[in-house]
């Protein structure tokens, strides 16, 4: 014979039953990790990222790295967090010259959990490597973006990529009319200034305007 409960211990059942039993309490979430800037090229002695993290009352720990190697670390961080990179920690001479960078930001929480950042990749050209090359040389990636421009200012286009013909190295210059090759020789490339990314052109007639001679 099956045994009966009491009255009040039956409601008491129904009533958990109804409210689904005691509420367990939410399991915490990864942090949101980003990078910011995001420099296409860096050239110089070292650079700054800013690791920011979102979803952690606390931070514990934020760092930086290139693909597997800290490049820098911070211990009690916060929401935005300044990460200084030196020169000397990247292996630029095993990566190449110019390095190709493939960096991540990371966070842990004093919840233990942990978030990464999207993969943020930049060429890393240290300064005194950029100092040895020959008067009026450049590495390709520092033309690549670089606008093409008259000497009055007169905007032409800018540079997509490099190439190389039977006369020397061509600009690929998206303009207008579409896709012009540039010979790199003077004195159609009478100037190029890194520092505000242009170039400037004399090209001759026809070069640009499809009128030539």
């Amino acid at each position: 014979m099956a045994a009966r409960c009491p009255g009040w211990l039956a409601i008491a059942l129904l009533a958990s039953a109804a409210c689904g039993g005691p509420t367990k309490p939410k399991e915490p979430q990864p942090p949101n990790v980003s990078l910011s800037p995001v420099p296409r090229e860096i050239i110089g002695t070292g650079f700054e990222m800013i690791v920011a993290v979102e979803g952690c009352e606390q931070v514990s720990r934020v760092w930086l790295t290139e693909h597997e190697t800290v490049l820098n670390q911070l211990d009690g961080g916060g929401t935005s967090n300044i990460l200084s990179v030196k020169a000397n920690h990247i292996d630029y001479k095993s990566l190449g010259v110019p390095a190709y960078l493939a960096m991540f930001g990371h966070a842990t929480c004093d919840t233990g959990k942990q978030g990464d950042s999207e993969v943020q990749s930049a060429l890393f050209l240290p300064a005194q490597e950029r100092s040895q090359l020959p008067e009026n040389y450049y590495y390709e990636h520092e033309l690549v973006g670089c606008r093409c421009q008259l000497a009055d200012g007169t905007v032409l286009g800018e540079i997509t990529e490099m190439q190389t013909g039977p006369g020397g190295a061509l600009l690929v210059v998206t303009a207008a009319r579409g896709e012009v090759l540039v010979p790199f020789v003077f004195p159609i490339v009478v100037k190029v200034d890194l520092t505000v990314r242009a170039v400037v052109l004399d090209p001759p007639r026809g070069l640009f305007d499809g009128d030539a001679l």
